[in-house]
């Protein structure tokens, strides 16, 4: 195994510069290569759209996860509360289950899936930014094109070639 090999896989790749990276590399627009940025956009929608549905998902079950853990914590913090003798009104309760670690911790992760969701949505919003632009950027080079004289002769070259003329 060659030393750049080695060194390859001893050094880990960190997901969130890779995704950055590529993340830059879906909003960048190629003015030298126009036709790869039209062909190229609506597989990035796909892929941004199927992380988007992926965080969306994570956090979706974060929060039901949470609401389990709610619902299974309610009737044993009563039993506690009653079995150490305190008064049991709905604001004890509620306090004792948003205190107990396992609820922390799944709010916690409730609150990390929402960032994540979000920041994905951002990542998104931007391609679909690109994707706008590019329609205009299109429509407008069209637009340039038909008023270009010697694009307009060989577009009018080639439909008489074709037989249109």
């Amino acid at each position: 195994m060659s030393r750049a090999n080695r060194a390859q896989e001893e050094t880990p790749l960190d997901p969130t510069e890779e995704m950055d990276a590529y993340l830059r590399q879906c909003v960048k627009i190629n003015p030298e290569d126009m036709q790869e940025e039209f062909v190229r956009i609506p597989a990035d929608l796909a892929y941004w759209n199927a992380k988007y549905a992926q965080a969306l998902r994570e956090h979706l079950i974060s929060k039901l996860d949470r609401d389990v853990l709610k619902a299974n914590l309610e009737p044993m913090m009563r039993q506690e509360l009653a079995a150490a003798g305190a008064k049991i009104t709905e604001a004890v309760v509620k306090a004792a289950i948003e205190s107990n670690e396992a609820m922390v911790e799944a709010e916690r992760r409730c609150v990390e899936a929402e960032v994540a969701k979000n920041e994905v949505f951002g990542y998104l919003d931007a391609i679909r930014s690109k994707k706008e632009m590019l329609i205009s950027l299109g429509a407008h080079l069209r637009a340039e094109m038909e008023g270009d004289p010697l694009i307009r002769e060989q577009a009018r070259s080639r439909r008489v070639m074709a037989g249109e003329d």
